[in-house]
């Protein structure tokens, strides 16, 4: 986990808007050939999202358990800005390329292609 975004994503995530598209704060991006993905989360680049690990729930669905600690009340004051934080995981090696892959993040799903990966460049 890491602030900012994966390095060459700037073209693969798409500007977050929380006021117009709520779910444009969680985007998903293949990585590294296809062998890990990124979630990136966007909020409170002082209170970010926090992901706590994963559990692969079928090979072709995965689930990151994460904190957003903007809503945790222990937090401290927040900042109202718009910061990514990226997770990284593997991807589950007995994954169905032919399949997306299903990721399952603070109530919401994304999906991804896996059969379009080039290598080392991050895929949507």
């Amino acid at each position: 986990m890491y602030r900012g975004t994966p390095p060459g994503s700037g073209t693969e995530l798409r500007q977050p808007d929380p006021l117009a598209d709520p779910d444009s704060t969680i985007q998903v991006i293949l990585l590294k050939g296809g062998s890990a993905f990124a979630a990136v989360t966007y909020g409170s680049s002082s209170c970010p999202v926090v992901s706590t690990g994963s559990t692969v729930l079928s090979p072709n669905h995965v689930a990151i358990e994460a904190v957003d600690t903007y809503e945790d009340p222990r937090s401290q004051a927040c900042t109202d800005d718009l910061a990514p934080m990226t997770h990284v995981f593997d991807v589950p090696p007995d994954v169905d390329r032919r399949q997306p892959l299903t990721i399952s993040i603070l109530g919401q799903e994304r999906r991804l292609s896996l059969n379009s990966a080039a290598p080392d460049v991050p895929q949507k």
